[in-house]
């Protein structure tokens, strides 16, 4: 379980993503579904030119990945739910 007064939002694709985090400054994690991305990279750049201290948690394929994608961490699938949700807990504060 989530720890209490946490707030969900779902993004679509990468563009919705970035809209989102440019548009609400009170989203501390992002779980960044890999190969939704298109270009990793790019897209990490991005958010973090929206906001620096944005924690990113990497989900997918552990293969998908370049050697310069950053991650603050990764969940690799396939998953089980209680571990994603440590795993979340962990960063969550």
């Amino acid at each position: 379980m989530l720890k209490e007064h946490t707030k969900l939002m779902f993004a679509a694709d990468s563009k919705q993503a970035l809209e989102m985090c440019s548009s609400n400054k009170n989203i501390d994690l992002l779980l960044c579904e890999v190969n939704m991305a298109g270009d990793i990279n790019e897209f990490l750049k991005q958010l973090k030119a929206i906001k620096q201290d944005l924690t990113i948690i990497g989900i997918g394929d552990t293969k998908a990945l370049t050697s310069d994608a950053k991650f603050k961490g990764f969940i690799s699938k396939p998953f089980e739910t209680p571990g994603i949700l440590d795993e979340l807990n962990k960063y969550l504060g």
